[in-house]
């Protein structure tokens, strides 16, 4: 029940941004911003335990990241192109055994490029920034067509990559100029496909925007 008051916390990393926009110099790469504040700031063993806290607390995202990648590979690849009449127990082992593939491969990734993993799940990010208006927007928007997001998000990650990849991003986050492009295809494609969506129904858009509502149980079987 209290679990969402862990986000007040996260106001404190605020303050860490405010305080290496006024410590550091105005060339330091923004991605390193908090390693090159504590080095600046302590040195000797405090130096040693916020950086081991640092490296510490990454081990949960990481293990996130590998459990996910695994779960993504035993049940979207491996049981739906490979071997679709797998059991759940060789499913599980399977899911169980990538994620020391899946960490073993990261581990070497970063030995031989240091620092292309930290840009990566930058840029995965900025990646997942771009399914913003297929999530939430849609909610409010019963006329969005499929098509129209579909194109959007495609386009969104190519803007997202190629701005990455240029390194043109005027000091913006490259996420920002994704979602800008992704939104502004939708609201130029979206009447082209906006008579196909126009009589459209199911259970989850009737419970959204009709005035009367439907059943939860309707939801369920529509879904």
């Amino acid at each position: 029940m209290f679990l969402p008051l862990y986000n007040i916390v996260l106001v404190l990393v605020v303050f860490l941004g405010f305080i290496a926009f006024l410590v550091l110099p105005g060339d330091t790469n923004p991605r390193f911003a908090l390693l090159n504040l504590i080095q600046t700031s302590y040195g000797g063993v405090a130096q040693g335990l916020a950086y081991s806290t640092i490296a510490l607390a990454s081990l949960i995202p990481c293990s996130i990241m590998a459990i996910g990648a695994s779960n993504l590979f035993a049940n979207n690849i491996y049981r739906d192109l490979i071997n679709p009449n797998v059991n759940g127990t060789k499913l599980t082992l399977i899911t169980r055994g990538m994620v020391f593939v899946v960490i073993g491969l990261a581990l070497i990734f970063g030995l031989l490029f240091p620092t292309a993993l930290v840009s990566l799940q930058l840029l995965g990010v900025s990646g997942m920034v771009q399914i913003f208006p297929a999530v939430v927007i849609s909610l409010f928007w019963k006329n969005q067509t499929r098509e129209a997001t579909i194109i959007g998000l495609i386009v969104g990650l190519f803007t997202t990559f190629a701005v990455y990849s240029t390194g043109n991003s005027f000091g913006i986050y490259e996420g920002f100029w994704g979602l800008t492009t992704n939104l502004l295809t939708i609201a130029i494609i979206n009447p082209l496909f906006a008579k196909k969506t126009k009589d459209a129904s199911n259970p989850v858009m009737d419970y959204l925007f009709s005035k009367n509502g439907v059943n939860t149980g309707d939801i369920r079987k529509g879904a």
